[in-house]
């Protein structure tokens, strides 16, 4: 039974700084922001969502396919880890 009461009060005790943590980094305007890191993969899957979309934006998908280039390994492949 003590063992479930230590339990218990340090899952609360946890919780209570989750959200104290959550509460104190949240963004004024209600979000939280946080850095995406990513590779090449994410570039390539936004030019094929839109194109699939129709979703005609060819200054940026020229932009897009300009960096999936200067991302290409001189074996023609890509990374797709950091």
């Amino acid at each position: 039974m003590a063992g479930d009461r230590d339990l218990a009060a340090a899952v609360d005790e946890a919780v209570g700084r989750s959200q104290e943590y959550f509460l104190r980094s949240q963004h004024p305007d209600g979000y939280w922001w946080g850095e995406l890191e990513s590779n090449v993969c994410m570039a390539a899957e936004y030019l094929l969502l839109t194109h699939f979309l129709g979703v005609a934006e060819e200054g940026r998908w020229r932009k897009i396919a300009n960096y999936l280039r200067s991302q290409q390994r001189p074996d023609g492949a890509w990374s797709i880890y950091h």
